[in-house]
């Protein structure tokens, strides 16, 4: 079994923890749970705002922030990319050099190709 190409990859063992799917789960997890004891009211546009402000530094934090990736590039991609293009930027780095590979699907308009720029 050992002469199987990717077979870390097709059995699952080698899945990155920033796949697009886990995030949600993390998002929705993070949302039912309500810090502030507030009843969940006008705030909850805010709240949304400053989840996904959290949840992209924490990917960026996790590629080695700023100062691995330079403050430029952190402020341009919290900016311009959604949480799900981060997580594929950040696991495409992640297997960098380590011969693994990253595939990005979506339907048309998902930000495929603006993703792939940021490789």
């Amino acid at each position: 079994m050992d002469s199987i190409p990717l077979l870390d990859y097709i059995l699952g063992s080698k899945m990155s923890h920033y796949s697009p799917v886990r995030l949600k789960k993390k998002r929705k997890l993070n949302a039912d749970v309500n810090d502030d004891g507030g009843d969940g009211g006008n705030d909850d546009v805010m709240d949304a705002t400053s989840r996904e402000k959290l949840a992209k530094k924490e990917i960026l934090s996790k590629m080695g922030g700023s100062s691995a990736l330079g403050k430029g590039f952190a402020d341009h991609a919290s900016h311009k990319y959604n949480i799900s293009q981060l997580g594929a930027i950040a696991a495409s780095a992640q297997e960098y050099g380590g011969g693994g590979f990253t595939l990005i699907k979506g339907p048309p308009g998902t930000g495929k190709t603006t993703t792939l720029c940021a490789f």
